[in-house]
């Protein structure tokens, strides 16, 4: 079978350092290919995963109207050359729009809640039995089920084998939160348990510098950091993230909304 994999443009597919749909993807890819099937990869210029081909996409921003034209002309032409037997997208449903009406299936997979209304359209340009959708749990699939169309919660995935256990840890050894610094991630929830539990806490991930998320970073987190044992250290590489886990006693994730599927979750129940 030959297969179209979209990702959205932001991030490299693998991820450098955050992003957790890009590992996916790249994960996906490899599988499909160990399967026999040859895949054409739209992602980030200087992705480094091995597709037996790969378009960059030309446009930076998946939230630029500009750029998502661009794309979505980047997309129609790869498609045109790949000759693929499905599309399958993690990235904007708007790329989408030229083959809604095509005889290729179509699969679009959400990492996240989807946007009703887009959603919505996409139900209603599509020719029958072109498009599906998946989502990275039940909730996504019942959530986008409300704006119709055809769903199916579909979990994401660990690779087991990219982390180390550790089977021992020192007496002393230190909390850990380990994901996007964000409120909905809840990092000021974990400092305040570290500060009450009297542990040392790392916190490894990236934060923003502007907008509500970056006063969320001056704010709540800080001002802490140097304090009472906690401890910033950027994001983490994949062989920075082994040593993080292997020296911490516990993670910490007090999410504040209702997380699809995090797959920190399952990289941690898996180290």
């Amino acid at each position: 079978m030959r297969i179209v994999l979209t990702a959205d443009p932001e991030i490299e597919v693998p991820p450098r350092l955050y992003g957790g749909t890009e590992r996916v993807v790249d994960g996906l890819v490899r599988g499909l290919r160990r399967r026999g099937h040859q895949v054409c990869l739209l992602a980030k210029p200087g992705s480094q995963c091995e597709a037996d081909a790969f378009r960059p996409w030309p446009g930076k921003s998946s939230l630029s109207r500009s750029d998502s034209l661009i794309n979505t002309w980047t997309l129609w032409k790869a498609v045109r050359a790949f000759r693929p037997d499905v599309l399958h997208s993690f990235s904007r449903v708007a790329y989408l729009t030229p083959h809604l009406r095509g005889r290729i299936p179509v699969v679009m997979t959400y990492e996240r809640e989807p946007t009703m209304r887009t959603t919505a359209l996409a139900v209603r340009l599509a020719a029958p039995k072109v498009l599906s959708f998946t989502g990275c749990s039940d909730y996504i699939a019942a959530q986008g089920r409300r704006a119709g169309g055809n769903w199916e919660g579909i979990p994401n995935f660990a690779e087991m084998e990219a982390l180390k256990f550790s089977p021992a840890v020192a007496g002393d050894a230190p909390l850990v939160f380990l994901s996007r610094v964000e409120s909905i991630k809840g990092a000021d929830w974990a400092i305040e348990i570290a500060r009450r539990t009297g542990r040392r806490l790392v916190i490894a991930g990236n934060h923003a510098d502007t907008g509500p998320e970056g006063d969320y970073w001056k704010k709540k987190i800080a001002p802490w950091i140097g304090r009472d044992g906690i401890e910033y250290v950027g994001p983490v590489d994949d062989a920075q993230k082994n040593d993080v886990l292997g020296r911490a006693c516990a993670m910490l994730v007090p999410i504040q909304w209702n997380e699809p599927f995090g797959i920190v979750h399952a990289t941690n129940m898996s180290a």
